[in-house]
């Protein structure tokens, strides 16, 4: 496994309460896909109508909608907390007693190291850049993020989801075979440790740590490989 991850060009640690806010919280379009099976690209038609609501509200970005404009869409805006950066980098390294208790109720580990420890390790073996945080008002970066269901099966899409500046997977997602309705582009993977795989070295590893074994793992993956999961 070390040689499979140290193969990754950059390598993004990414905690899953702060994966809503990295997902939906961008400062550009994201593609929507539909929930089931067969139905239109023409739902996405809501979005447009959105962005052009308001001519003359300040813009994030230059995209007909930005995802994290206030004031487009109350379900959104009671949803989405601004204050939260996406990515745990050295900067950004700081959780708090309930975020942090809350997030290790997700698997209950036992005895834990001490996470300002580990966090403090983790960012002296990986780089600590902060990424992806800067509007700009005259640019426009589209995202696509496409899941594992099946539902994009028989549906055309791959063009589509390809014309996108960044496409997200997860885990598996199979691509070979299925490129007229998934794509073939990949710009970030999302993975557990568990499903860890090597990937091309154009492509971001996204990590989704539950526990702060997980983290340690990271560590050991770059360096000693002592930690198998």
């Amino acid at each position: 496994m070390r040689t499979k991850i140290s193969a990754v060009s950059v390598f993004v640690i990414v905690f899953f309460l702060m994966l809503a806010a990295f997902l939906f919280g961008s400062q550009n379009d994201t593609m929507r896909v539909p929930a089931q099976q067969g139905s239109s690209l023409k739902k996405f038609q809501w979005a447009e109508a959105l962005g052009r609501s308001s001519p003359s509200r300040k813009k994030l970005c230059s995209c007909k909608l930005c995802t994290s404009e206030s004031g487009l869409s109350l379900w959104f805006d009671e949803r989405y907390n601004r204050t939260v950066r996406p990515l745990l980098t050295k900067s950004n390294a700081f959780i708090s007693k309930d975020i942090y208790e809350w997030w290790l109720s997700l698997q209950k580990e036992g005895n834990p190291k001490n996470i300002t420890t580990v966090i403090q390790d983790l960012f002296e073996t990986i780089p600590g850049a902060d990424l992806y945080t800067h509007e700009e008002p005259d640019r426009c970066r589209k995202c696509a993020v496409v899941g594992n269901s099946g539902n994009l099966k028989g549906s055309g899409y791959g063009n589509q989801i390809d014309h996108n500046n960044f496409v997200m997977r997860m885990n598996r997602a199979p691509t070979t075979g299925f490129e007229s309705d998934v794509g073939s582009k990949t710009t970030h993977h999302f993975m557990y440790p568990e499903s860890a795989k090597n990937l091309p070295a154009n492509i971001s590893l996204v990590l989704i740590p539950f526990k702060t074994l997980d983290l340690q793992w990271v560590i050991s993956a770059l360096t000693t490989g002592s930690i198998k999961l």
